[in-house]
């Protein structure tokens, strides 16, 4: 029986993949503790597992996140999502690793896991030397010789001007984003941890192993990923399609009629106050992923 701590940002996007993590682990026999927000712990305890809530590391509502976070209040576009990962996902480090290591004193763990926004995890792996694994619940984010960088649902190079484009595109987002490495060497001097030149978008990936959702016919090849890289299909668990249904459910037509079954696709996140006036040309039965 191994003792496996897993951490996990608490969005319901990250929570509900990684309870069927925990779940896999509790019914195999081990021991399981998750380091996560308030809002999920009874989700985790229903698996079986030990609940560590967030305490250093500030906990958040996700439907009011800049009650938390100012700086997100009122940004919209592509600054926007620069300060989310900066503030939800970077500046949270160190209170994450706070947590976890006050956990891995009172009994070590065997094993780490985490979702591959927990920079606590990466932080205190790297600090206490125990086996880290990645859980990636998104497309894969981390840079690649072979791609251009992600975000801008570009294909791959093809010859030498593809590749040539590719260069100037990772000059320009290590430009544009240094305002989230300079919060990461932040967070790391706070953990006690000495200055790399590894940036964010690579440290949240275990150098061991990334266990990804989904399958690699929907990935783009990664060289320099492909002997810890492995794809786990979906993460979820016996009854997890009896999805809530957001408030507005009832305003989407229903199927009838053969009209053709629609599908939603969401973020991490919840925004479930959102009216959907987008389906109103749509015909059928959504459903949410």
């Amino acid at each position: 029986m191994a003792d496996v701590m897993i951490a996990v940002t608490p969005f319901h996007g990250h929570a509900a993949p990684m309870a069927a993590v925990a779940a896999a682990f509790v019914e195999a026999g081990h021991s399981v503790r998750v380091d996560t927000g308030e809002a999920y712990a009874a989700r985790f305890e229903a698996v079986g597992a030990e609940v560590l809530r967030w305490r250093t590391a500030p906990d958040f509502d996700e439907h009011d996140l800049a009650a938390t976070f100012p700086a997100l209040a009122g940004r919209k576009g592509p600054r926007q999502l620069l300060l989310n990962v900066e503030h939800l996902f970077v500046r949270t480090g160190s209170g994450q690793f706070d947590d976890l290591r006050a956990a891995f004193a009172v009994r070590p763990w065997d094993v780490i896991v985490a979702e591959s926004t927990s920079l606590g995890a990466a932080l205190v792996a790297e600090s206490t030397g125990t086996p880290w694994a990645t859980v990636a619940l998104t497309p894969l984010t981390s840079p690649s010789i072979a791609l251009p960088p992600p975000g801008l649902a570009l294909r791959p190079a093809r010859g030498g001007p593809g590749r040539a484009r590719d260069r100037l595109l990772h000059r320009v987002a290590r430009l544009v984003t240094r305002p989230i490495q300079r919060a990461y060497a932040e967070q790391r001097l706070a953990a006690g941890l000495p200055p790399t030149a590894t940036t964010f978008d690579e440290a949240c990936y275990s150098p061991q192993l990334v266990c990804a959702n989904g399958v690699a016919e929907l990935e783009n090849p990664r060289p320099e990923a492909s002997g810890r890289l492995r794809f786990v299909g979906r993460l979820a668990r016996p009854g997890d399609d009896d999805l809530e249904r957001p408030d507005w459910w009832h305003e989407v037509p229903p199927a009838s009629h053969g009209r053709a079954p629609a599908s939603t696709c969401t973020r991490g996140g919840r925004r479930r106050e959102r009216s959907p006036a987008r389906f109103a040309g749509s015909h059928g039965t959504p459903r949410t992923g």
